[in-house]
């Protein structure tokens, strides 16, 4: 799949295309704390031209919905933009632009059908990650448009947290930021441990001390403390009423996140296993 996306671009004068020779550890320098994506120009494998309106609002409607996502920084289309048609490694893209990772793609029409093919590259390494294609009925554009985008979204986002873990792995703990620490967080979290929840509070607290305003953070210290309560893990009730108003904290600072919103509806005990929460955390109110 990566070989024939980075092969139809060549032919189609587009280039970017990932090196797998280069090795996929090295790190990307960039500004970005957060993870930072550029969604490049799609390429028009038709050669129609009726048919570029469409690669190029594709690319619109996912650099609008990716930039819906709490925590990933997308860069804007007049950016990315200006490499459409040019002949340039992936590398320097990644370098030019500052980014970590570049979704490139391409559509291609086949009777009353069209397919976007698309794939997501490590920026330092010019790894590919993911790829995949789509496809569907040319009957309504718009619908199509959103069809395609809203399932490349959902397919790349949590590509695109995996890889974050990986790259974190390879950091020396003395570096670690408020987000390496969310990821390192979400990482002991998903082992399901009373240690490695408590492990992930760790985190939690440390990320707070570092950006005291970081909702996700808050957001997931409630989560975790929510999930020890459920399994009996919790020592004390001292520390609910604390994790509650930070999640409801989470929310205001982080409304449009909906990790945030998901992880605060578990913590108030909306969303977790019936009965498993306490009567007092089912019917906490958002604190005055």
């Amino acid at each position: 799949m990566a070989s024939s996306v980075a092969d139809s671009n060549r032919e189609s004068g587009f280039a970017v295309f990932p090196l797998a020779a280069a090795p996929a550890s090295s790190e990307q320098p960039t500004s970005s704390v957060n993870p930072s994506l550029a969604v490049l120009p799609f390429v028009n494998m038709g050669g129609d031209a009726q048919y570029e309106y469409f690669a190029d609002g594709m690319a619109d409607e996912i650099i609008t919905a990716l930039s819906r996502c709490g925590g990933l920084l997308v860069i804007a289309r007049n950016s990315s933009f200006s490499y459409k048609g040019k002949l340039v490694d992936v590398r320097q893209i990644g370098r030019e632009l500052g980014v970590r990772y570049m979704l490139e793609g391409s559509i291609r029409r086949g009777g009353s059908r069209l397919r976007f093919t698309g794939q997501l590259i490590d920026a330092a390494s010019g790894a590919q990650i993911w790829a995949d294609r789509f496809e569907g009925a040319m009957s309504d554009v718009f619908e199509l448009q959103d069809q395609i985008a809203s399932s490349v979204v959902a397919a790349i986002e949590p590509k695109i947290e995996a890889a974050e873990i990986d790259r974190l792995k390879r950091k020396p703990p003395a570096n670690l930021g408020a987000y390496d620490l969310l990821l390192r967080a979400k990482q002991l979290e998903s082992e399901f441990t009373n240690e490695s929840l408590l492990a992930a509070f760790a985190c939690v607290e440390a990320a707070l001390k570092i950006d005291p305003s970081y909702a996700p953070a808050m957001a997931l210290g409630a989560y975790c403390h929510a999930v020890r309560h459920v399994q009996g893990w919790v020592d004390s009730p001292k520390d609910e009423a604390n994790w509650i108003r930070l999640a409801w904290r989470a929310v205001e600072l982080g409304k449009d996140d909906a990790n945030v919103l998901w992880m605060r509806n578990c913590a108030q005990g909306e969303q977790c296993a019936p009965g498993g929460m306490p009567e007092n955390l089912r019917s906490f109110k958002q604190p005055n």
